[in-house]
């Protein structure tokens, strides 16, 4: 029997506004209220309502065949408390149906793994507490990382944060003639499962909700959706990742990409050779895993808004190494709107717009604020200048 393991990433971030050389002492706000206000009711709106109503129908009207899993950033979940509070009881539903595991990560959806142990597990830790507060199941011990980075060193921070297993890229360097879809051990660390992403027919898959043009052209939509829904001869596990933004809906209006979604999941639902399962249930399956090395940083092989990090450029670089080198002062910090802005620092979303090397020859995706990557740079260290001095003056307080 073959089993799907449809993985949502939902993660929103303030955006940054213009701040300037000359503003730096004066502690201005770092964004505008009124726009994050707005971007987070439109969102909730147009994506997470939406795709969260589906798959609660889905789940209700398939009698709890339709299992899934969902990260849910724990910065989203207080934006959506406080701007959006109409959308939460959602997700205590979704949790409430047993149906659903809800993934840990890190709070802000931040590179702390790669920069600063400490920063790591308070991050986990923060977001845990307010995946509790906003769900009342909290999370599970498997870890979604940021762009789904990995490699030993994070699995035994993993291992030490009580974690079981981890979901990261099927990357053909890790994986040789393997197949992704499989269970995988870390071979350095005998508790740590590994749960591999299929970044070939992921890619096809998303391309199929969004209704691509290049999926069309290609003659593939067909064949897509019968590779997925088609059972095997024996035991097999396809894990597909996908961000909740690329259901988005335009305003006031239903597009197609949902329907696909529906029509996937009732399909699957009633098929006797499909199983739909969770990260938890492949583990506690009886599968008996096989070792894969994991001595390099694993991430995704082809490149996007965000996940130019290992090595990085050096505007990266600077930017994430000056960030974490005050998180031995925000621990004396007990001011909680001075943790909030320390969080909202924090999501990998910032150092993403001064990604250079785009594929699309644009400098960081299509979506990125700011005039160019040295632009977001100079504004993003601007605003750390301006937050470690107000660190030094609070601590002198």
């Amino acid at each position: 029997m073959k089993k799907i393991c449809l993985i949502f990433r939902v993660h929103l971030s303030p955006t940054l506004r213009p701040y300037r050389f000359f503003e730096i002492g004066d502690h201005a706000p770092y964004y505008e209220e009124e726009t994050l206000a707005a971007y987070i009711l439109r969102e909730a709106q147009t994506c997470l309502q939406p795709v969260s109503q589906l798959l609660l129908r889905q789940i209700q009207s398939n009698r709890e065949k339709i299992r899934v899993a969902i990260f849910l950033s724990g910065m989203t979940a207080d934006l959506l408390e406080k701007y959006a509070p109409g959308l939460t009881p959602v997700f205590r539903q979704l949790a409430n149906t047993g149906c659903v595991e809800f993934l840990s990560g890190t709070y802000s959806w931040s590179l702390a793994s790669l920069y600063h142990p400490a920063a790591f597990q308070r991050q986990i830790a923060d977001h845990r507490q307010s995946m509790q507060e906003l769900t009342g199941a909290g999370t599970s011990g498997i870890f979604l990382n940021t762009g789904l980075i990995y490699n030993h060193q994070i699995g035994r921070q993993l291992r030490h944060a009580g974690m079981e297993g981890a979901i990261l890229e099927g990357n053909k360097q890790l994986l040789g003639w393997k197949s992704p879809d499989a269970l995988y051990v870390d071979s350095r660390i005998p508790g740590m499962k590994l749960f591999l992403n299929n970044p070939d027919l992921n890619k096809d898959f998303l391309h199929l909700l969004t209704g691509s043009q290049k999926i069309q052209r290609s003659g593939l939509k067909g064949s897509v959706q019968d590779e997925i829904l088609s059972a095997g001869e024996t035991d097999q596990q396809v894990n597909l990742f996908v961000p909740f933004e690329i259901l988005r809906q335009p305003e006031g209006h239903s597009s197609g990409n949902l329907h696909l979604l529906e029509y996937f999941l009732y399909k699957a639902g009633q098929s006797s050779g499909i199983q739909y399962c969770t990260p938890s249930d492949l583990l506690h399956s009886g599968v008996i895993p096989e070792a894969l090395p994991t001595d390099l940083y694993l991430l995704p092989e082809e490149k996007n808004n965000f996940l130019m990090y290992e090595p990085g450029n050096e505007l990266q670089q600077e930017a994430l190494t000056k960030l974490y080198e005050m998180t031995g002062k925000m621990e004396l910090i007990a001011d909680p709107e001075v943790w909030q802005e320390w969080n909202f620092l924090q999501s990998a979303v910032h150092p993403g717009h001064m990604a250079t090397n785009c594929p699309d020859g644009t400098h960081s995706g299509t979506n990125n604020p700011f005039p160019s990557p040295f632009d977001a740079f100079i504004i993003y260290m601007n605003i750390l200048n301006d937050f470690n001095l107000k660190l030094e003056q609070l601590a002198k307080k």
